[in-house]
């Protein structure tokens, strides 16, 4: 491969990560947060990455500010895939209060390189980029941290390697779930984690012998193009996966994939069958509503029903069809209707009393204040002042 496809090749790399990054942080589908967590490992991955492509390039030197921001971010990478394979596993929304620790190495290195970061001056970063360009020993060989870079150099993959084990630990026994295609890109995603992070591993390894660190060892370009082409490959992966980017949905084949779908209203998609399926509404009904109880869905104001048939596991036109046939409403309809309620709730609970109107719509899950109004207007006939004046006989102030 001569320099400029090598260039081309690792650019590819590095644009696709982050095309995948950017998707997964505007995730629409349910557990959005937990989808963010795999978006910081792909941004992650994706500016380790830039910064190599940068120096071997020399365009490092002209955008010099960049130096000292990459080595924090890489203690994001496994810790993040793991939480982000767990809570999907565990369908479990976002993190807990102790799952922070696993960010402790990520801030111990983000405070280290604080110094280097913001105390330099131009000038002297533009130096040290400069030198380290010129000879990349200088990376590694100059004290611009507490924590030497050599030792980040080797905890890095270390890290790495105890939480592949810790994800397998919860792989493999999930096999024995019917996860069906979201498994199986967690059993993906996990696979080619493996062969990343050894061969991640081996150039540490062989880079040791040289004093110079992993992405700098262009003696062994063979192990590079392999760790380039594995995020290539897990980025085209992924694009591909819309049930890890979209949520799962009923009947779908890869041929039917477009990049960032939005999907057409379901009640005009969905044909209604005659006469009324009283079996299939016994069936989910009970599950509907014990979710819309225990869960409360409506109060995250872009709920969608996709999201609704992922977490309850209901097919997708199922869903539609018992909200249209028994509930006699569009599910915006009725999600609306659940959120008045709450607001209606949280005002004869004296909330009022600590939130704006515009507090008690969004705490209701209304994504404005004039949608709160509009919707709570048509719903009860009055408007959330003058529902609260009746049933307080007090005026909100500033209303």
């Amino acid at each position: 491969m001569s320099f400029a496809y090598q260039d081309a090749f690792y650019f590819l790399g590095v644009s696709l990560t982050f095309i995948v990054a950017f998707l997964l942080f505007r995730s629409p589908v349910a557990h959005r947060a937990t989808n963010r967590l795999l978006g910081i490992t792909f941004f992650s991955m994706g500016w380790y990455n830039m910064i190599f492509l940068l120096t071997i390039t020399g365009v490092y030197t002209k955008v010099y500010w960049l130096a000292g921001w990459g080595p924090s971010l890489g203690f994001l990478i496994a810790p993040c895939a793991y939480l982000y394979v767990r809570q999907t596993l565990s369908q479990k929304e976002g993190i807990g209060r102790r799952d922070w620790i696993h960010f402790l190495p990520f801030a111990i290195v983000f405070i280290d390189m604080i110094p280097f970061n913001v105390g330099l001056t131009h000038v002297d970063k533009a130096t040290y980029v400069a030198n380290a360009v010129r000879n990349y020993n200088e990376f590694y060989l100059q004290k611009i941290s507490l924590i030497p870079l050599p030792v980040l150099f080797f905890l890095r993959p270390a890290l790495s390697i105890v939480y592949l084990v810790f994800q397998w630990r919860i792989v493999i026994p999930a096999a024995r779930r019917k996860l069906g295609r979201l498994y199986h890109w967690l059993l993906t995603l996990t696979s080619i984690q493996t062969v990343f992070y050894l061969a991640m591993t081996t150039l540490t390894v062989l880079g040791s012998r040289n004093g110079v660190g992993i992405y700098v060892v262009l003696k062994y370009q063979g192990l590079l193009y392999l760790l380039f082409a594995l995020l290539i490959s897990i980025s085209i992966i992924l694009l591909l996966y819309p049930d890890a980017l979209y949520g799962l949905k009923e009947g779908w084949n890869p041929g039917s994939l477009r990049l960032g779908p939005k999907p057409l209203p379901v009640e005009k998609a969905v044909v209604e069958p005659k006469p009324v399926n009283e079996r299939m509404i016994a069936q989910y009904l009970p599950i509907i509503e014990a979710y819309m109880q225990k869960e409360k869905p409506y109060l995250q104001s872009k709920w969608s029903i996709q999201d609704m048939a992922v977490a309850t596991s209901i097919p997708l036109h199922n869903l539609s069809y018992i909200i249209n046939q028994h509930y006699k409403m569009r599910y915006t309809d009725l999600m609306n209707q659940y959120r008045v309620e709450h607001a209606k709730a949280l005002i004869s609970g004296g909330a009022w009393k600590e939130l704006s109107l515009e507090g008690l719509g969004k705490q209701s899950g209304f994504s404005n204040r004039t949608n709160f109004f509009l919707v709570f207007k048509k719903s009860t006939g009055l408007s959330p002042s003058e529902y609260l004046n009746q049933e307080k006989g007090l005026k909100l102030p500033g209303i």
